[in-house]
């Protein structure tokens, strides 16, 4: 099971989230819309599910990564699917 991951200061968030390629800003968007979740909370939990793939030497996938979320996240799995 997925826990929620520590939550980081909004200003370090931000920060790092605004250093993100666009197209990937709209992606964290549009799930966090889906998911009724605000995007720095999505982003908190992207940033937990890829430092996890990095210590399984995997690569973050957008769509893999709202599988493992899809109960923290928890809209409409096929819509979290589609916004990826």
């Amino acid at each position: 099971m997925i826990t929620k991951p520590q939550p980081k200061s909004e200003a370090w968030l931000r920060e790092r989230f605004d250093h993100t390629h666009n197209t990937f800003q709209a992606k964290i968007m549009n799930i966090a819309h889906i998911a009724g979740e605000e995007p720095m909370q999505v982003y908190m939990y992207w940033r937990k599910y890829s430092q996890d793939c990095n210590w399984m030497d995997q690569s973050p996938l957008l769509i893999e990564f709202v599988e493992w979320y899809k109960d923290l996240l928890g809209g409409d799995i096929r819509a979290l699917q589609a916004a990826t």
